[in-house]
This record gives structure tokens, sequence and C-alpha cells, in this order.
């Protein structure tokens, strides 16, 4: 007997798989949150899971070189962001366990004894990080002293109520954010001893973000957009500990996230250019004392700045369908992971060489904590990411490349277990963005479609980032033109090889792939079924409808309100400009809380197909946002999976 089949033989009997459904996902851990120690002995992380119908975090740690996992808090709340003092002694994180929804901060003595609440701020904390003395910590909130942002509301009122007074009164366009609401009360820096005393060290009707004490102890860095002009981009401020404000950054484009060097060298993640189009890509910047940038990616055709965490030159790029933990130096970039070895990565968090990801290494998107350091391979410290599968059958994938009217696309075909070459039903699975790309990681309603006997193809269309400037700018202001044409020749290319069933293709997606799915069943009518999620139907309205719209649109090239010609641009590109060309069954999925694409979008298309007699669903999911698919109440995530999956058995038997 070989080593490839000890202790296994054709007489064992084989373990018996049962088929994934969508109540399986009640069984999903995902992790999130990660930290590392400042030694890099271990990593701290949060871990959700569902408790008696309720999405419950826990705090655990791991060792980096390996072990088992420890749980550190129990409990029927939810405790995320841990974050180690500086003598990787407490772990300080957030907790709802005051009061559902609203998250205080909380300190951790990993020698022994309880956690300890040490905020009591009325909205709630959003972000906690220590100050490099480790006595205090750099806290995001907002607290009754805020100057109100877009309008006034009685102090004494219940959040949790919708009662407001009389009027609110805006001037800004960022007055709202999806999955955050009304941006009515801001978000302020504070400085927090761990004994509990708070002061506030910022004012003003302005948001801050991202807090990131300096390493010289004596500011706090954090993001904002306090310019007179409120559509001016964000910027690096810094605040003493006497509430003196200044800003850092002085860069031609937007910054999202930023660190410090040891030596307090400003990194920051931003866009080059004060008014980008889609294809110009975040790029990892050194920020000098002056406040301006030099680039540190810039001769990457390629995104960079993507997943988050403690250090902003460890960096995930994607390219190729492959998200790889990438180091960035003032000399150059190095690979943390082999990309053959198919990494998708969500944060990264370092400590020296020692480097902390979360990622996964295959093709399902369920996440795990990896050991990564110089010259050896990934080392899995947890087993969670994929643990809801157990017991299931899992389909296969294949990475094809087919030939499209501009180039190569990039295609994986996901099929259901012993499917091989079988002529199968097909769903095209289009993904968000645009500005945004499939990794060869499938998600959960792949997954669970190709469960349900259905082959499910993601192709890497027109517009996908991990492809280059080029690729992605062939659809600024031609959504609907290019974007579907490489959608019929993925399919054309499927059938014609004998794997898809031309009488039973359907169509799913979500966001931008909710509005390929409107658009596809408005201009053409080879699918049997299609559903719809959280998308967009008419570009006009979604201008300003959209929480961001007034930026989007311009960076996609799709046209404004403003001028006749932008108007016949948003026009051209809409879904409800076809609706009377739709005869396909369409279900129409959308989060009442969506700020992204909201209902008022989606009931447009669903009002013109009952007007016109066409079988049309559309169902709404209450306090969801845009991200539904994964921070919907669990319940109502069950309940969207057994409707897209029942959808397609309907129509596609």
């Amino acid at each position: 007997m070989t080593s490839a089949n000890r202790g296994y033989s054709p007489a064992m009997p084989q373990p018996i798989l049962s088929r994934l459904s969508p109540a399986d996902l009640l069984r999903e851990r995902l992790i999130g949150g990660i930290d590392i120690s400042p030694d890099g002995s271990k990593v701290a992380y949060s871990e959700r899971t569902v408790v008696s119908g309720k999405d419950r975090s826990s705090i655990w740690i791991v060792s980096f070189t390996g072990g088992r996992p420890q749980r550190l808090t129990y409990g029927a709340w939810s405790d995320t962001r841990p974050r180690f003092s500086p003598d990787g002694g407490t772990i300080a994180f957030l907790s709802d366990r005051e009061r559902e929804g609203t998250s205080q901060l909380l300190l951790l003595p990993l020698d022994g004894g309880e956690a300890q609440q040490v905020t009591s701020f009325r909205r709630g904390v959003l972000e906690a990080e220590w100050m490099p003395d480790g006595r205090a910590l750099a806290v995001l909130a907002t607290d009754e002293g805020s100057h109100v942002l877009v309008g006034e509301r009685d102090a004494d009122l219940d959040d949790r109520r919708d009662t407001t007074a009389t009027a609110r009164v805006l001037r800004r366009l960022d007055w709202r954010m999806d999955g955050e609401g009304l941006l009515d009360h801001p978000r302020h820096v504070h400085l927090v001893t761990t004994g509990g005393r708070a002061r506030r060290l910022t004012k003003g009707p302005w948001l801050a973000g991202h807090v990131r004490p300096h390493p010289g102890g004596k500011t706090i860095g954090f993001i904002a957009n306090r310019a007179a002009d409120p559509e001016q981009h964000h910027q690096v401020y810094v605040v003493d500990v006497g509430g003196r404000v200044r800003q850092r950054s002085r860069l031609e484009g937007e910054v999202s996230r930023f660190s410090w060097d040891a030596d307090g060298t400003l990194i920051c993640v931003a866009l080059a250019t004060r008014t980008p189009m889609s294809e110009d890509p975040w790029q990892v910047w050194r920020v000098a004392a002056d406040g301006s940038g030099t680039p540190l990616t810039g001769d990457l055709d390629r995104f960079a700045g993507q997943g988050g965490g403690n250090d902003e030159r460890l960096t995930v790029i994607a390219d190729n369908g492959r998200e790889i933990p990438t180091r960035v130096s003032d000399d150059g970039l190095e690979q943390l992971v082999d990309p053959a070895l198919d990494p998708c990565t969500a944060e990264l968090a370092g400590a020296g060489d020692r480097v902390a990801a979360l990622m996964t290494l295959g093709t399902y998107d369920g996440m795990d904590v990896y050991a990564l350091e110089p010259g050896r391979a990934p080392r899995r410290l947890t087993k969670v990411g994929d643990s809801w599968l157990a017991g299931r059958a899992r389909p296969t994938q294949e990475e094809l490349t087919i030939k499209g009217p501009a180039g190569p696309i990039q295609t994986f075909v996901l099929s259901p277990v012993g499917a091989g070459r079988k002529r199968l039903p097909t769903i095209i699975d289009v993904h968000g963005g645009p500005t945004w790309a499939w990794p060869i990681a499938a998600d959960a309603t792949s997954h669970m479609l190709a469960a349900a006997g259905y082959r499910v193809v993601r192709p890497n269309i027109r517009g996908s980032f991990d492809r280059g400037r080029d690729w992605i700018a062939a659809l600024n202001g031609r959504w609907g033109d290019v974007d579907a044409a490489d959608c019929h020749a993925v399919l054309d290319h499927l059938v014609k090889a004998g794997l898809s069933d031309p009488k039973r293709l359907g169509c799913w997606g979500n966001s931008y792939g909710g509005f390929m799915v409107n658009w596809l069943v408005g201009t053409s009518d080879r699918f049997a079924a299609a559903v719809s999620s959280n998308g967009v139907t008419n570009q006009v309205s979604a201008y300003a409808h959209c929480d961001v719209g007034y930026l989007y649109n311009n960076q996609e090239g799709l046209g404004d309100t403003i001028t006749p010609e932008g108007l016949d641009s948003l026009w051209r590109q809409s879904p409800l400009k076809h609706v009377a060309n739709i005869h396909t069954p369409l279900l129409i999925l959308q989060g009442e809380a969506d700020l992204r694409c909201p209902p008022a979008d989606n009931e447009q298309l669903f009002v013109a197909l009952r007007m016109l007699g066409r079988e049309v669903e559309y169902v709404l999911y209450p306090q969801s946002s845009h991200s539904m698919a994964s921070s919907a109440r669990p319940d109502r995530r069950v309940d969207r999976m057994e409707r897209i999956v029942g959808w397609f058995k309907q129509h596609m038997r």
C-alpha cells in the first residue's frame, strides 16, 4: 500500500454526503477584525455564528506558531474589533452587551479576569485604537456635545423611534450612507483612559473616521472632510491632546485609509486625481512632512490598497482572479503568497516580518486566519471558514479563458458534483461593482446554485478591475453595451461546447450585477428565468437616489442630470427603457434600508412589469442594507437564498 492511500481501501465505507441547502447558511462561521500582538506571537479575531436565530460574535485568540484557538468571550451579544495593547497583555474590543446594536469599549486582561466596560456613549463606539503608552485609547464616537450635521434632533429622543424634530436642513451632499443611514450626528475623536475617563478632542459639523494614533503618542490621526466646500475630498488630519487640529495630507485625490510607520512616516491609500474615472486605481502613497505624496504603487496597472489592517504597507492586489497579499516598500513590491496557491484575501495585520492574513486558498471564500512568514508557505491557523460545508457534496470548478469581442474573458465555471461534461441548465452570475472582479473563490450563492443542479458561470467581463485600466475603461459610459456583449459571448461558448442547455439559461446578479440582469432580460429573450438583487433600473433617478450617485455616475461616465446630453446618456443606459421587451420571469430582491441602490429604483421596474401583465415578484427585506447577503438578519439571509434557488427551480426544471 502506497503512502497516497495508506489507511484507505475500496472495501471501506464511503462517507455519505448530503446536498447543500439554504438552511445550511445558519451553520456559517465568519471570521473578521483580525489583529496581531506587537511581538507577533498571537493573533486575535472575532468569529460570527448564528445562535438561537441571531448573529452573535465572540473574541478568539490563536498562537502565531499554531495550536488550538482559544475563545475569550461568551454571551448572547456581539463582541468585535479586538485590539492588542502595546504590551500585549490586554485586548480592547467593542461589544453590544449593554444594548443590542450599540457597541461600547471593553478591556479584557489576558492573564485572567473579566472584561471591563470603559465607555458609555449613548450612540456607541465605532472604532478604538490604543495610544502608544497603553494608558488610553483613541476612540471614534458620537457624544451629546457634538454639533448636528444636517438638522436638529431632540436631545431626549429615543433613537430607536422614527421620530425627528421639526425639520432637517441639508447643505451637504454627504448626508447619508448605506449601512449607516442618516449622518445627522457627527462622529468625532475622543481620548478614553483605561479607567474610563473620556474627553472629546474634535468638534464641528463633519464626520471623523479611521482613527490611528501617531507612534510619538502626542497626536491622533483621522480622516475627514473639514473643508468649507462640503464636496471636497477626504484627507488625513491630526489632533493633539489639547484639541488643536491640523491637516496632515494634501494629496490631489481622496484618502480612504492610512497608517504610520514606526518613525512617524505617513502611509496612505488614496486616488491620484481629484476627479478620477473608474479605471484610475487606488494607490499606496508615502506622504512627506509638507503633505505631498509619492506613489509607491504608481507603476502598477492594478488596484492597490485592497483589504485593510494595521499597516497600509501591507496591501492586497487583485490580479487574474487572485487577491494577493503584498508588502509595499519604498523600493518595490513583495508578494507574500504565491499566486499559484489561489489566494483570496480580506485583511492583513503585521508585526515585523510576521503577518496574519484573513484569506482562503482555493475555491470557496470562507475566510480563515493564516500565518505568513518570509521563506515559508502559508500556515492555516483556524479551520472554520468552510466548516459549514462539512458533510456536504462540493461542486467542482474549472477556470476557462473564453474568446470575447475585445479579448479573452476569464471565466470560472462551477458544476454540480458528478456533472462531468454533461449539458446542464446554466446560470450566469454577474459580479457587482462594476469596478470589481470575481476571485477564484466562489461565494455561498454560487455553491448553493451548483448544489441545486445548475452550472454557475462567473465571468470577469469588461469593467472588471483585475485586468488593468484598458479593460475597466472600456465600460465607461457603455453600460449595457460591451458588458452585455461579453456575457452573451461567454454563454455562446458554453452552449457551443455542449456544457449549457440553450433552452435553460438563467441570469443572476447583485448591485451592478442586478443592473446587468435587468438589462439582459430587457434586450434578449434567451433566458428562462432571472433574479435581480439590489440592482439599478433607472439611471436618471438613481443619480440622486443613490447615496453616492453624484460622485459615482461621473466616475463611471454614465452621465448626469444637469445637461440634456447627460440625461440622454443616463436614460440610454437604463434597463427601464427596455421594460416593454421583458418577457423573462423576473424575481426582484431588495433591501428596504439600501441607500446605495434604493427601493425607489426597482419599484419602477416592478410597477411597469405588473402593468404589462408580466411574471414578476418583488421581495423587500426590512432593515436590510445593500450588503444584505451577509449583513441581513439570519432568517432573511436564508429566505433570500431559498427564493433564489426556488425561482430558478420553478422556471428552469
